[in-house]
């Protein structure tokens, strides 16, 4: 992903309801947030502010708001939940692939359903 034309490492977080960067990634300004989310440990996270930030990923532009605070990891961010429905994100863990589509492009149930092998699906192998 890149950020202000920088590539940058984020975890895709499905474990995560929302999207966090670390403090300095991004220098959109840092707005005031009365968020008080609670990290993995059960801990309130230190949330210094909320920042929108757009990016490219996967050729496609994007705008989304980010909590801004400290993580415990060598990634710049973590990419949640928040942003993963927004942008239609599939995470497809049979064939270890994700690829974001637009909701027109989205399988419908029973495609999904009916795809038997990672080769002979809707991803190709």
């Amino acid at each position: 992903m890149r950020i202000e034309g920088e590539v940058r490492v984020l975890i895709i977080d499905t474990g995560s309801n929302i999207s966090i960067l670390q403090r300095g990634v991004s220098k959109s300004e840092v707005r005031l947030n009365d968020m008080r989310p609670y990290g993995v440990t059960g801990e309130t996270l230190d949330v210094k502010g909320r920042q929108a930030v757009s990016f490219v990923l996967g050729g496609r532009e994007f705008n989304h708001q980010f909590l801004v605070c400290s993580l415990l990891t060598e990634a710049e961010g973590l990419l949640g939940m928040d942003f993963l429905k927004e942008s239609g994100a599939v995470a497809d863990l049979e064939c270890k692939k994700r690829h974001l589509q637009t909701l027109e492009s989205a399988p419908s149930e029973w495609e999904v359903a009916q795809r038997k092998h990672c080769t002979h699906g809707l991803y190709g192998g």
